[in-house]
């Protein structure tokens, strides 16, 4: 962090001057929204990288630096607890960094009002803090769970979701009938898997495949394969004879991150403690599965590939795990059956319920 060319180091200067750090673009004011803006989604963003690099250098028993980061991130929570939190506690999307204060014109804008890309701040939390909801300390969590829970709970979002599975994007915007697999579907599946509500993710799963691999036929789509996944999902609701545009089209990079992360999600592989190594599966009921190959795991010293695979019959659940190389993992624990069962020096493990 001493270099001036560090991202890190640019944070911690202007963190110096402003409580929280202001941007641009889509996590600034909003898409196309000119200005800078203090977003609660970079805020976190930013919060969260001070975190890892903080962790970084306590591996490195370089406690001085560790401990700037982490009270930098400190500081990050605690202003955007005290000017990110809406009067219903839920996030607020932006505010101004001249006023700290809400701008009520780039608020109700359409690519704002009602957006769910908000729920972008918990699902991103599961890359620092794992996918363990019960073992997230942080006071943000609990904000995070409440606009989700505000956001389905709109009318017009629920009869879709409740209808089809798709979860809308905007509130306004487009008529309230576009999605995607990445800031709306993809975030609040994220949020679906991390809070358990294995009903609502199943519903937002088969939309995502559905609408995948058959997209609606007045949206003309420029992709060599019917499952590459593409940036805009129309809601079904949504008359046919609209224009539906393909906008950053096929394998857009975000659109391919987000649900490769609900897959890493379901796998349930979390290794971010160098300590224990966690397996939280999560399928929807219907699924009878899963099996992954060569998957690497951080063990604490070094990374391992493993074979897992993982099932449910009759309320039974079966896990195994091989490791391919001459490794083992030191304390591996899996969910099963609601509790987590521990194995040590593991090289092959089979168990169930």
């Amino acid at each position: 962090i001493d270099s001036p060319e560090s991202p890190i180091s640019y944070m911690v200067d202007q963190l110096k001057i402003f409580p929280l750090i202001p941007g641009s673009g889509e996590f600034g004011g909003g898409c196309g929204i000119p200005g800078e803006y203090i977003n609660v989604i970079q805020s976190n963003l930013i919060r969260m990288a001070l975190i890892s690099v903080s962790r970084m250098y306590l591996r490195l028993s370089d406690i001085g630096k560790a401990d700037e980061l982490k009270h930098c991130s400190e500081e990050i929570s605690k202003n955007m607890m005290k000017y990110l939190v809406s009067e219903n506690g839920v996030w607020t999307w932006c505010i101004r960094p001249d006023t700290m204060m809400i701008d009520d014109a780039v608020m109700n804008h359409p690519v704002n009002k009602g957006s769910s890309c908000i729920n972008g701040v918990l699902a991103m939390c599961a890359d620092v803090y794992g996918y363990d909801l019960k073992t997230m300390d942080w006071e943000g969590m609990p904000v995070g769970v409440g606009t989700f829970d505000t956001l389905l709970s709109d009318p017009f979002r629920a009869d879709l979701f409740d209808k089809h599975g798709g979860w809308m994007q905007f509130g306004t915007f487009y008529e309230n009938m576009l999605g995607g697999p990445s800031y709306g579907q993809g975030y609040a599946t994220q949020v679906m898997l991390l809070l358990d509500r294995m009903d609502l993710a199943e519903k937002s799963l088969r939309f995502i495949a559905q609408s995948t691999v058959n997209p609606p036929r007045s949206l003309k789509l420029n992709r060599e394969s019917k499952y590459w996944l593409y940036e805009r999902y129309y809601s079904p609701d949504l008359d046919d004879t609209v224009r539906k545009k393909e906008g950053c089209g096929a394998l857009n990079l975000v659109c391919v991150a987000e649900p490769l992360k609900i897959a890493r999600m379901m796998v349930g592989v979390d290794d971010l403690s160098g300590d224990t190594v966690l397996v939280i599966p999560r399928i929807p009921a219907s699924w009878s599965g899963f099996s992954v190959q060569d998957w690497p795991i951080w063990t604490g010293e070094n990374v391992v590939r493993c074979n897992i695979s993982y099932g449910r019959e009759d309320c039974h659940e079966h896990f195994s795990l091989v490791v391919l190389d001459e490794g083992k993992i030191p304390k591996l624990m899996v969910r099963l059956g609601g509790q987590f069962v521990e194995f040590e020096n593991v090289h092959e493990v089979s168990a169930g319920t």
